[in-house]
């Protein structure tokens, strides 16, 4: 591989987020790519209900990388948390997330700028942490769960989503046949910080023995996630659920 990943490059990130026609370009494009399945936000009311403790009584609900609010207000309206926090590094996408939500003025939705190495929160303050496709947006996303680990509150409930490394290889050989990139094979990874090959790994190296109970869980939740993609534009789920014995570290 080579090149450098977009994703991670600082002085790149206002050229991906600070455009509110690109922010909406994009996000229009992803909607027309979906192919099967729930839209992503609500299968996460779906999981939260399934798998939390007390989904009818939730205080804090922290959504990471919300980018324009669209799965802060689907969290808000689906599950009824007493409020809902939206964090992300882009303040264009702050600001596209603040005006949507002036139009649903009954719903507890605020939305901040912040870095999520260092969340905004006391410790285990938050019942339910949504983080789905940022953490690749870090060099060192193990130190952006252990802040997860540190929001939650006891019985509280993480859910974590990323991608394949080769998510889009087959999107890469489209853009290299066609001569738009030749060396679009080539390019690093978006996703290789945080992927579904590692990302059991980041996620139990900073679960406590009580949570590291729970990572079966964890990872049938990627599966229901990920199964409307997997085999679609070189997705695949390649986790393996590794079962840890009840009262083991």
């Amino acid at each position: 591989m080579s090149g450098t990943n977009p994703f991670l490059d600082p002085t790149r990130q206002a050229e991906l987020y600070g455009h509110a026609s690109r922010l909406a370009g994009r996000s229009n494009a992803l909607m027309r790519a979906k192919t099967a399945g729930r839209p992503v936000p609500e299968a996460f009311v779906g999981l939260v209900r399934a798998h939390h403790e007390r989904p009818d009584r939730l205080g804090l609900a922290l959504d990471l990388g919300c980018g324009r609010g669209t799965s802060s207000l689907t969290l808000a309206e689906g599950l009824r948390p007493r409020r809902v926090v939206g964090l992300d590094a882009s303040p264009a996408l702050i600001e596209q997330a603040r005006r949507r939500t002036r139009r649903l003025p009954d719903l507890p939705v605020t939305f901040h700028q912040g870095d999520f190495h260092r969340l905004p929160v006391t410790a285990g303050s938050c019942d339910v942490v949504v983080a789905a496709f940022c953490l690749y947006h870090s060099s060192n996303p193990l130190t952006v769960v252990a802040e997860i680990g540190r929001a939650l509150a006891p019985g509280g409930l993480a859910v974590l989503v990323t991608k394949g490394l080769d998510s889009y290889r087959e999107m890469d050989q489209l853009v290299a046949a066609a001569g738009l990139d030749p060396r679009a094979e080539q390019h690093e990874s978006l996703y290789i910080s945080a992927h579904s090959g590692n990302l059991a790994d980041l996620a139990t190296a900073s679960l406590d023995a009580t949570d590291r109970e729970r990572l079966d869980d964890f990872l049938a939740l990627h599966a229901v996630l990920t199964a409307p993609y997997a085999g679609r534009n070189g997705y695949r789920d390649c986790w393996t659920v590794r079962p840890c014995p009840r009262g083991s570290a």
